[in-house]
């Protein structure tokens, strides 16, 4: 059988938390095309309560293009703009190269902006 990176990495997951001000979309592990369903119908869920959404990464060990596809769709049609908490440096990589994080703000765990690199 033949592994591939993801294969190596933590299995993902993709949780939604609705609070009364904001949705969280939490991913963590390898966030890549087996969980495109899941991620799917959270954020088509996100968009349809008309809030805010934010995305916890911090846990992200792996992103693949589906993955950035999916939050490239979710921060042009959420309720302002799409916040991303604390990625770490491989989310940010994925953000930077696909451009997709001119579209998202990169904020810390507290809600402030993330200083440009």
């Amino acid at each position: 059988m033949r592994k591939t990176l993801a294969d190596l990495t933590d299995v993902g997951s993709v949780d939604l938390i609705d609070h009364d001000d904001r949705v969280l979309l939490v991913l963590s592990g390898a966030v890549d095309v087996v969980l495109t369903r899941e991620l799917t119908d959270a954020a088509h869920a996100a968009v349809e309560t008309g809030k805010p959404v934010e995305v916890d990464t911090r846990g992200v060990t792996f992103i693949d293009s589906s993955t950035v596809a999916t939050l490239a769709w979710l921060a042009s049609r959420t309720d302002g703009q799409l916040r991303m908490i604390d990625p770490p440096d491989v989310v940010k990589f994925v953000l930077e190269v696909t451009r997709v994080g001119e579209i998202v703000d990169l904020v810390d765990d507290q809600g402030n902006p993330l200083p440009a690199e």
